[in-house]
């Protein structure tokens, strides 16, 4: 578009003088200069550390929304793992350490909340780990 068809306007939050175009007008927008004048006045959106309600905040001891009944999801399970068995730079089946990438392993197969039912394998040997799992069940 032409500079010629924007509208000079005052922002509403510092009075700086910008340019904006007349449809971003029609549309209730371009009352701003910027986004950061935008997000200081506007009390609806949520800012960086921003609290809510005490009701809504997430407590000491409360169990996540995705693992209620002991019903955990498979994503949950070794997140929360990973979380507490941390970062290895080691597969335990192979001992390689030049491998970038590596999975939790589920031992048993039937994904318990148990941290001594668990490997940290590379992503070849865990496809190996899974194969032979299969052959055996």
């Amino acid at each position: 578009m032409n500079i010629k068809s924007k509208t000079i306007r005052k922002c509403m939050e510092c009075g700086k003088e910008f340019q904006t175009y007349p449809y971003s007008i029609k549309k209730n927008q371009g009352k701003y200069c910027s986004r950061i004048c935008g997000w200081r006045n506007n009390p609806t959106k949520i800012k960086k550390g921003q609290r809510l309600s005490p009701k809504t905040e997430f407590k000491k001891g409360q169990r996540p929304h995705n693992w209620i009944d002991g019903n955990v999801n498979y994503d949950t399970l070794h997140h929360w793992v990973s979380n507490h068995l941390g970062k290895l730079k080691k597969c335990e089946m192979c001992g390689d350490t030049s491998n970038r990438k590596y999975a939790w392993a589920n031992k048993s197969g039937k994904y318990k909340r148990d941290l001594s039912d668990w490997l940290r394998l590379c992503y070849s040997c865990h496809k190996i780990y899974d194969n032979q799992r299969r052959i055996v069940l």
